[in-house]
């Protein structure tokens, strides 16, 4: 299971549409990991102990780059 992903894991990937993510142990994700992402259509977290904040932030820099986004955590 994941616990951490470096920053730039997804640096010139711009043409992803989905990220899944679920049943890991991230607590986090790095700033700016969606930068750039704006053909994102949704990312997938759930089963990951993300506390409510940082659910909150990795939100809102989804919707940053896709805003039409979804954000799956349960």
């Amino acid at each position: 299971k994941l616990i951490s992903l470096p920053q730039n894991l997804f640096t010139g990937h711009n043409q992803l549409q989905s990220i899944q993510l679920e049943n890991n142990q991230l607590a986090s994700l790095p700033d700016g990991i969606f930068a750039g992402l704006d053909n994102l259509e949704a990312v997938i977290l759930k089963n990951n102990p993300l506390s409510e904040e940082e659910r909150n932030r990795i939100t809102q820099e989804v919707h940053a780059a896709a805003q039409d986004a979804q954000i799956i955590f349960e």
